[in-house]
């Protein structure tokens, strides 16, 4: 009897050392603080998504912490929950 084949397809993960996670950090922070003055709480997913160059989740995530901060220092916003 033969057993299944486990699937192949994995989520990639992020190899990069904890310095080069700060560097993700940073240039979404950077990237949140070049936005402009036309950004809200509602949008700031959004112009995120758009903006996040990573496809690794670790490394997405990382990235969207700094742009999410730098929203919120500079303009004082944050996101809005999509939690109800």
């Amino acid at each position: 009897m033969t057993q299944p084949a486990k699937s192949q397809t994995r989520e990639p993960t992020s190899e990069l050392s904890p310095f080069e996670l700060s560097r993700v950090y940073a240039k979404g922070w950077l990237a949140g603080m070049n936005c402009d003055n036309g950004i809200s709480a509602r949008t700031i997913h959004d112009k995120a998504e758009a903006l996040n160059p990573y496809t690794v989740p670790m490394e997405r995530a990382r990235w969207m912490q700094g742009f999410a901060g730098a929203v919120h220092r500079k303009f004082g916003i944050a996101a809005e929950s999509n939690n109800p």
